[in-house]
């Protein structure tokens, strides 16, 4: 039996609407080492000093600076706080779970990267805005469930008018 204190992994699913009834989402390209890229929300795991469920914010804060930019922040509501912004939770082992936190894109402030990092042995292209039908087609598999999960949310906040489109484009996915 492990023993070990569980590990997190936090992702940021930001998007927004633009026009009448696109959806944008926030989406980095992530190249491993021999080429292979994968197209991913923000995110990370916890540090041996971050603790899950106390610490998952701590997390989802600094992955948001070190994937996002520097000078990012993100306005953590009570919603978020209080876990009602988790679209996803998935449990892929005793000791890994994952969570993935929907904002809006009011709800981060300052200025994202422009120029590709490094992190580890992957290189992250800046992020950048991506309509979320052509996102369906690209984004890893893994975290294509929040993408799902993201567009109920929003299928379930906006105005009657848009649902019908962000319904259909969930049909799609």
């Amino acid at each position: 039996m492990d023993n070990r204190e569980p590990g997190h992994f936090c992702a940021l699913v930001v998007m927004r609407i633009v026009g009448e009834g696109v959806v944008e989402c926030l989406a980095i390209d992530y190249m491993k080492a021999g080429g292979r890229m994968q197209v991913k929300w923000p995110g990370g795991t916890s540090k041996n000093k971050e603790v899950p469920f106390r610490d998952m914010v701590a997390t989802l804060r600094r992955e948001t600076r070190e994937e996002v930019g520097e000078e990012v922040e993100i306005n953590l509501t009570d919603d978020v706080l209080n876990g009602r912004r988790v679209i996803l939770k998935k449990e892929l082992s005793p000791t890994h779970i994952q969570y993935f936190f929907f904002v809006s894109d009011d709800d981060i402030s300052g200025n994202i990267r422009k120029i590709p990092k490094y992190d580890d042995d992957e290189l992250l292209s800046p992020p950048y805005w991506i309509e979320a039908e052509k996102l369906s087609e690209k984004i890893f598999r893994s975290h294509r469930p929040a993408l799902m999960e993201a567009l109920d949310f929003i299928c379930r906040s906006v105005e009657s008018s848009r649902i019908r489109y962000f319904r259909l484009l969930k049909a799609a996915v």
